[in-house]
């Protein structure tokens, strides 16, 4: 027995049919099958022999059937109202029709009941990928509407009159938040403090521990002073020895008035380097021995004889 599956099992009782069905199924184990099948002359002898003791135990097929009946009774009648309305059972091949009724019935509610979640599945699917769909097409016209409407000038050219209130803005915040941190923080940073102006009066104990600890001490340092301004000599001053990298942004401005060597000290220290200058500028000013300048001279200027 199958049944179409485009049936509609909404209003099936799957509670209700599957109490029924246990209940036939086990009517069915305790009615005799030998009714149903040929067998041998000996055998009917002694089924029919046996025909009384059944009958005084209830094990006929009509006791059996009866019983069954009462159990079903209130279950049958939950099924009236709907469009799975089951019968009491009449007689054998009546009960063999509704038992495998009910059986194939709970089967294709079972089978319906699947595909109509993997359909809602789908559905909720489809309902979320074409509301991404809506938004990603809102988003295209807004991008679409700010391209039409977007300045054709160079970015560069018009940082400084567009967007420079906010680049000022951005930097009082910055300097606001390293405070606030240098505030969270402050024990560390006075501590650091004190090592690294040890390390500038001389004090050898201290030059120990900043060899050792320099890269918090200098951390620490640029929450309050996150900007060293120094001269190419007076560099080896503020930063002592010779740890590579610790000045993060090294700027050398008017770079062609200097000696290309001068820089050299700043640039080992320094992860990046940026030089300012003009290269067309006079050269920078040298100052000679008195054994170059008599070399100078000598090929310089005319002598007579």
């Amino acid at each position: 027995m199958s049944f179409s599956q485009e049936a509609d099992y909404s209003q099936f009782p799957t509670e209700v049919m599957e109490r029924i069905a246990q209940q036939l199924d086990s009517a069915w184990l305790k009615l005799s099958q030998r009714d149903s099948h040929p067998r041998p002359r000996y055998r009917q002898f002694w089924h029919w022999l046996l025909t009384p003791f059944y009958w005084l135990t209830g094990q006929t097929s009509d006791a059996i059937i009866n019983r069954l009946n009462k159990n079903i009774k209130k279950d049958v009648a939950l099924t009236k109202d709907t469009p799975f309305a089951l019968e009491l059972i009449i007689n054998r091949p009546h009960f063999e029709y509704w038992h495998s009724y009910v059986l194939a019935r709970l089967s294709a509610a079972q089978e319906w009941l699947e595909h109509s979640e993997l359909r809602q599945r789908i559905l909720n699917r489809l309902n979320t990928l074409q509301q991404q769909l809506a938004e990603r097409q809102q988003q295209q016209q807004e991008l679409q509407s700010r391209l039409t409407t977007y300045p054709a000038t160079d970015f560069y050219s018009r940082f400084y009159t567009d967007y420079h209130p906010l680049q000022i803005r951005l930097f009082e915040l910055s300097w606001q938040f390293q405070q606030q941190e240098a505030l969270r923080r402050k024990d560390e940073v006075t501590i650091s403090i004190k090592t690294y102006i040890s390390v500038l009066n001389g004090d050898w104990e201290t030059k120990r521990q900043f060899r050792r600890d320099w890269l918090t001490v200098y951390r620490d340092l640029s929450l309050l002073f996150p900007v060293f301004l120094s001269t190419l000599h007076s560099l080896r001053r503020l930063f002592p020895y010779l740890h590579s990298g610790c000045i993060d942004q090294a700027i050398i401005d008017e770079a062609g008035q200097i000696p290309p060597h001068q820089p050299f000290p700043l640039l080992v220290r320094s992860q990046r380097a940026m030089l300012l200058g003009d290269p067309w500028q006079l050269e920078p000013v040298i100052s000679l021995s008195e054994s170059d300048r008599d070399v100078y001279r000598a090929k310089a200027f005319l002598h007579g004889d």
